[in-house]
């Protein structure tokens, strides 16, 4: 797998938090009724208008543009995580064996991506398949470089001018939305500390390979986290997926969205794949390349078959 940076948040997740980016709500709850689908189209057309706002302002005002020191390395801690988090991920929660032992040394060849990150809370994850992977949460992730507060007037300025002329409940959303992304990439007195959690594929030499995260406790415990790797024709999926999750039954549907300004990729077939949990983490194949390896529609299963929640992915 190829190495990610922390906030590009494994392609996954389609969260540009970093860049300022409005999310595309990666895992929503699903649209079960005429009503919810009209409300998820007006969410993403909202979204879509934001991204155009953001994305034009930072085209034409290169100050707008966040940054990030590529210069700094990782650091660590030998403090204990929160109750929330070692609450959440019982692979944590286990007493560390000898083979759970990395090489700390590979995760200090990428940028700043997490700062303070728990030493003695590093662990090694079995799939249910035979793949190792490395979880671990650090104090708080990389942060970008604040632009000048002036971008958030020429962004909401130029989004207005998108909203002109579109249906009143699409101005509502966007703007509330923009306002509270607002406040979150511009808090007053800066961006606190918030603890992050990783996955990472492990590497044969004993260090981490491939993969990424930065995700808050409180965003995984509604969608979990997943990456992808792979060819034009197959792709190796990885996921961390909390507590109480024993099985996750996933949809990959027979169209996907490859963007606004590209043609869908339509497939043979929708595919299905329930796979097991084991160590909180997943691991299976799909024939399908990476950039369309991310499930439509997925059900978090418990022990006895029932499901815990159903969430819904970006090309859903």
């Amino acid at each position: 797998m190829k190495r990610i940076p922390t906030q590009m948040l494994l392609a996954v997740l389609m969260l540009a938090l970093a860049a300022g980016i409005a999310a595309a709500q990666p895992f929503a709850h699903a649209a079960n009724t005429r009503a919810d689908r009209v409300a998820l189209r007006r969410e993403n057309l909202a979204i879509k208008l934001i991204n155009e706002a953001t994305q034009h302002v930072r085209h034409r005002h290169p100050r707008c543009r966040p940054s990030f020191n590529l210069d700094a390395r990782p650091t660590f801690t030998d403090a204990r995580p929160s109750d929330a988090l070692l609450s959440t991920l019982g692979v944590l929660r286990r007493p560390a064996t000898d083979a759970d032992r990395i090489d700390l040394r590979s995760l200090l060849y990428d940028p700043n991506f997490a700062s303070n990150i728990y030493a003695q809370w590093i662990r090694v994850a079995t799939a249910a398949d035979g793949q190792q992977f490395v979880v671990f949460a650090s104090q708080d992730r990389m942060r970008p470089k604040l632009p000048p507060r002036r971008c958030l007037a020429l962004e909401n300025a130029e989004l207005g001018r998108l909203l002109t002329g579109q249906e009143g409940a699409v101005r509502r959303y966007a703007l509330r939305l923009k306002r509270s992304l607002d406040r979150s990439e511009f808090p007053k007195g800066g961006f606190k500390p918030q603890e992050a959690i990783f996955l990472f594929s492990r590497a044969p030499n004993g260090g981490i390979g491939g993969g990424g995260g930065g995700i808050d406790v409180g965003f995984f415990r509604r969608h979990g986290m997943f990456m992808s790797s792979g060819t034009r024709d197959r792709s190796d999926v990885a996921g961390l997926l909390p507590d109480g999750v024993a099985s996750v039954e996933l949809t990959f549907a027979r169209s996907v969205s490859r963007g606004p300004h590209r043609d869908p990729k339509v497939y043979p077939r929708t595919l299905r794949v329930t796979v097991p949990v084991q160590d909180n983490v997943v691991s299976f194949e799909i024939a399908r390349p990476a950039e369309d390896a991310f499930p439509t529609r997925m059900k978090w299963l418990r022990a006895d078959g029932s499901v815990l929640r159903v969430v819904r992915g970006p090309n859903g």
